[in-house]
């Protein structure tokens, strides 16, 4: 009975480890290839501004100022491929023919698309800088227009922009700071 007992102890403490080990190994080779889905990812920059505050007080924001991409595309065009602002990742709702849902979006320049390389299953990736015209999700195509095709369809964000569909892309990557974009609009479309 005794080394029964100490065969348990073992045996459970042989399980705990192992699981821990597994978990860690899963977060980690998680974190090491987080973004890494994208085609360029290691040419992708992501611009971010901090801004000193009262009393020490040091914040770092997505958001940067409208004219860096103008000035970013006038100064250092050479130096880039492709440049594109977008709004923060925020949620909308979406109506289509009266029926509403929400759904998680940005708005952005014409070049957007290509920096994250968009597969597409449908449609263009290049249509963006028509004002009304949305890139959607397969998700959100499949949750909006069931088994019908998107391509041409009309539907309002937050009751206020008209948008037709010009193309659906393959859902973005579960390991990645886009996750959750389930259409990309005009930025044009945003800041009228």
């Amino acid at each position: 009975i005794k080394n029964i007992c100490f065969f348990a102890l073992n045996a459970w403490g042989l399980t705990f480890g192992l699981t821990a080990l597994l978990l860690i190994g899963l977060w980690v080779q998680s974190e090491l290839n987080f973004n890494k889905e994208f085609t360029n990812y290691n040419n992708i920059a992501y611009v971010m501004q901090t801004q000193y505050r009262a009393n020490d007080d040091i914040r770092t924001y997505t958001g940067q100022p409208m004219q860096l991409a103008p000035v970013l595309r006038n100064e250092y065009g050479n130096h880039f491929k492709h440049i594109a602002t977008s709004s923060r990742e925020r949620k909308y709702n979406i109506n289509y023919n009266g029926d509403m849902l929400y759904a998680y979006g940005r708005f952005a320049e014409p070049d957007f698309p290509a920096i994250l390389d968009l597969k597409m299953i449908r449609g263009n990736r290049n249509s963006l800088s028509d004002i009304s015209s949305i890139l959607i999700s397969k998700r959100l195509s499949k949750s909006v227009f069931g088994t019908e095709n998107a391509i041409g369809k009309s539907f309002k964000i937050s009751n206020a922009i008209d948008v037709k569909v010009a193309g659906v892309y393959e859902d973005l990557p579960k390991n990645s700071s886009f996750t959750d974009v389930a259409f990309i609009g005009p930025w044009k479309a945003l800041v009228k």
